[in-house]
């Protein structure tokens, strides 16, 4: 798809939320058509200035250029190398941006990159309705339904139904997690051989990947994405979401859901330049998605891929998906949960 009807698309569909008065979503899908292509087409433009009355300013523009007087700070970025400045101090953390690749990333002590690695206990402990495991079931089946996929890795998928109900089609699904009392217990749900702590996957590669909400928990993206990196085909696809930063500062986000930076590790928030980034120094492709529903105003679907039939998969695909949360998992359950 070209970037002229991708911008469009997103632009009509900023309209359509600004037409039901959801204003801050609509500006957060201009504020990152802006910072994707710098500047925005005269309609944007026009419908940006529009929805401000009610959007608000609030503390944000659409640049990811270190605020003024931003002191240098000790740290590297994990992604390219150089040094990143201070940005701000919210949600009980100290937040630090790169100004090369635009990454926005929290201080990790080194009790908190502890945390981050023996993962979490309840991930995705929720209903079976619940959108989490929805979700990644509805991305899951598109890629499995239009490319005839049949391997998948779900990547820190925690106590999610994913694995089982793709299992349960014929899917040769394998599950992965960090936190080793659930990984035990999905052992004795899914086999042996159907789920695995992270440094513990076997030799094989997946041409689908799977991993919601997850890259906000990156404290080393070159290493965290490497690994993913390392199970794609060579004609495969990570497919995934996280709530994407627009520019400014992230306690100013357009976002109906701030508890999602105040949770205690979600440490990483990318851009569609920080992403780009990293898909160029594992040579992939990248794509960004959006999905029809009202609320979540920063949440973006990406996909990481290789190889020529993904990128016309993909590039077929609407720039706003359908349905993203609409699809049922075939599954009679209640609560996902361990023991």
């Amino acid at each position: 798809m070209r970037v002229s009807d991708e911008e469009c698309e997103l632009c009509e569909y900023a309209t359509l939320l600004a037409s039901k008065g959801l204003f801050l979503e609509a500006r957060a899908i201009l504020d990152g058509l802006r910072l994707e292509y710098g500047v925005l087409s005269p309609e944007a433009q026009t419908l940006r200035a529009q929805i401000l009355p009610e959007a608000g300013e609030g503390g944000l523009e659409a640049s990811v250029a270190p605020r003024p007087g931003a002191e240098e700070s000790d740290v590297p970025c994990p992604a390219c190398g150089l040094p990143m400045v201070e940005h701000e101090q919210a949600f009980e953390k100290d937040w630090l941006l790169c100004p090369a690749c635009s990454l926005l990333m929290a201080r990790t002590p080194p009790g908190l990159v502890r945390a981050l690695d023996r993962g979490e206990a309840a991930g995705a402990m929720q209903p079976g309705h619940a959108l989490v495991h929805r979700r990644e079931y509805t991305f899951c089946r598109r890629f499995i339904d239009g490319m005839g996929l049949r391997e998948v890795l779900n990547y820190g998928v925690g106590w999610s139904l994913v694995p089982e109900a793709l299992r349960a089609q014929g899917v040769d699904a394998v599950g992965c997690d960090l936190w080793r009392p659930l990984i035990e217990q999905r052992k004795r749900e899914l086999g042996e051989e159907c789920f695995f702590h992270r440094d513990e996957l076997p030799d094989r590669r997946f041409a689908l990947i799977s991993a919601f909400e997850v890259f906000e928990h990156f404290t080393d993206p070159m290493k965290d994405v490497g690994v993913l990196v390392r199970h794609l085909a060579e004609s495969g696809a990570i497919v995934g979401s996280t709530d994407f930063w627009h520019g400014g500062l992230l306690s100013a986000h357009p976002s109906r859901e701030p508890w999602y930076w105040k949770h205690g590790v979600h440490v990483t928030a990318w851009t569609w330049q920080s992403m780009r980034n990293i898909a160029d120094r594992f040579n992939l492709g990248v794509r960004f998605f959006r999905g029809d529903f009202d609320e979540h105003s920063s949440k973006c679907f990406f996909v990481l891929f290789r190889g020529d039939a993904f990128a016309a998969y993909l590039d077929a695909l609407p720039k706003v998906l359908p349905e993203v949360y609409g699809m049922s998992l075939p599954l009679s359950v209640g609560v996902a949960q361990g023991s």
